[in-house]
């Protein structure tokens, strides 16, 4: 759920050039449901298979499993106040990325149209991932599609050597997800640089 803020600081002028009111499609929601749902009527409509809950961090979480486009995926549905504002697919390809992300990219692109913007290195290449931290993590492309109401991304990352395709939706535009994902260390008691 966080880890789109990274692609997000990747390029620092993406903010800013995003002008979302200049877009007149809407994002109704995620799957068959609107968003605004309540936890318990996801229940009631999800026909995949369940896997597990979540609770915490201010957030609840449900997980289900199946298959998109032809590939196995989690499914996640997130809520904040018990009502419905993001859901994401999430595929572990294998060590090429390119077949996963093309078919990925051709459900997107026959549900949504084009691309609106593009971050990250071309996922052509035979190594498209950009090292993020020395802890084991590498970004990949990052695909955008941005609506009146929301966005959809599709994302890749890898840490250490498992690879992972996640496509995003949420009912937030990217700016407030942005501020309503940011964590404060402040409330963690992090201190830099302890005396000893």
């Amino acid at each position: 759920m966080k880890r789109i803020l990274v692609y997000l600081f990747m390029s620092p002028y993406l903010l800013a050039s995003i002008n979302q009111s200049d877009t007149t499609h809407v994002l109704t929601g995620f799957r068959s449901v609107t968003w605004g749902v309540s936890l318990s009527e996801v229940k009631q409509i999800e026909t995949a298979e369940y896997l597990q809950m979540f609770i915490g961090m201010g957030v609840e979480a449900i997980f289900y499993k199946d298959k998109v486009a032809n590939l196995k995926t989690r499914i996640d549905y997130t809520f904040r106040d018990n009502k419905l504002s993001e859901g994401a697919y999430i595929f572990y390809p294998h060590i090429n990325i390119k077949p996963d992300m093309d078919l990925l990219l051709d459900f997107l692109k026959n549900q949504y149209g084009s691309v609106n913007f593009i971050t990250g290195p071309d996922y052509n290449l035979n190594n498209p991932w950009i090292k993020e931290n020395d802890y084991g993590l590498y970004l990949g492309p990052a695909f955008y599609w941005v609506f009146k109401n929301g966005f959809i991304v599709l994302y890749s990352e890898k840490f250490k050597e498992e690879i992972t395709l996640t496509i995003l939706y949420s009912c937030k535009s990217i700016k407030e997800y942005v501020s309503e994902n940011e964590i404060s260390l402040d409330r963690f008691n992090i201190k830099q640089n302890p005396k000893q």
